[in-house]
């Protein structure tokens, strides 16, 4: 399995705890069910690049399994061309199948579904500024 920097992350309790991205989330039955149960996992964004079978190369001195990951801050994705307005409520975009993007966002409606907000208006842009929200609920139960 790839991480690639900035990849939207999930912690996977069904397997020992480890860090996912995104797209290799469980798609349950449409786009906002697979948002929500994505939200409740969700940990932030890789800090850096991990390949399992180049761990030793991508790692850079880390143990295997081990690596960092950004729980808040701003960052820039991709996006459909679109218009958003600050504080928008944004959420992973579907790939083509039942997959989630890793690094493309589009508007949600709620923020249950929402991996963060937009911070600065757009106009039919394909890159929004968003400040991402983590909201890990994996260890609560």
């Amino acid at each position: 399995m790839a991480i690639a920097l900035f990849d939207a992350l999930f912690l996977d309790d069904t397997d020992g705890f480890t860090l996912k991205p995104a797209s290799s989330f469980t798609w349950p039955t449409d786009l906002p069910t697979t948002q929500a149960a994505f939200i409740a996992k969700f940990c932030g964004l890789a800090g850096q690049r991990y390949d399992t079978l180049l761990a030793l190369a991508n790692t850079y001195g880390l143990k295997d399994g081990q690596m960092t990951y950004n729980r808040g801050g701003v960052f820039r994705f991709d996006t459909a061309v679109a218009s958003y307005n600050a504080l928008d409520l944004v959420g992973l975009a579907k790939q083509t199948g039942n997959f989630l993007e890793n690094q493309k966002v589009a508007l949600v409606a709620t923020k249950n579904l929402a991996i963060g907000r937009v911070i600065r208006p757009t106009v039919n842009e394909t890159v929004v500024d968003v400040e991402i929200l983590p909201m890990v609920r994996a260890f609560l139960g």
